[in-house]
């Protein structure tokens, strides 16, 4: 092969991309992710390759419930935040 041409990308059959980097913002879930991508022979001939590979999107980090100010650490300031909001009215 002297070179290499029109790479595409899939996500579950569906065109996503036509370049040869891409990213995705795919929610949690099974995924069929394929990259295409015609090759260049010598005598000009063009042949076709393609790779999947199944991809299991789960990357959703589980939350911390005691964590109010989302920092990552239960500490002395969602204690305050609590007690600063304690007994108002949300309406």
């Amino acid at each position: 092969m002297i070179g290499h041409q029109n790479p595409s990308w899939t996500v579950d059959g569906v065109l996503s991309a036509s370049s040869y980097d891409a990213t995705f913002n795919l929610e949690p879930g099974l995924y069929s992710i394929c990259r295409t991508i015609e090759g260049v022979a010598p005598d000009g001939s063009i042949c076709l390759s393609e790779h999947c590979h199944d991809v299991d999107v789960d990357c959703c980090e589980e939350a911390c419930p005691g964590d109010l100010d989302g920092n990552g650490v239960i500490n002395v300031a969602d204690l305050l935040g609590l007690l600063a909001m304690f007994g108002t009215s949300c309406m």
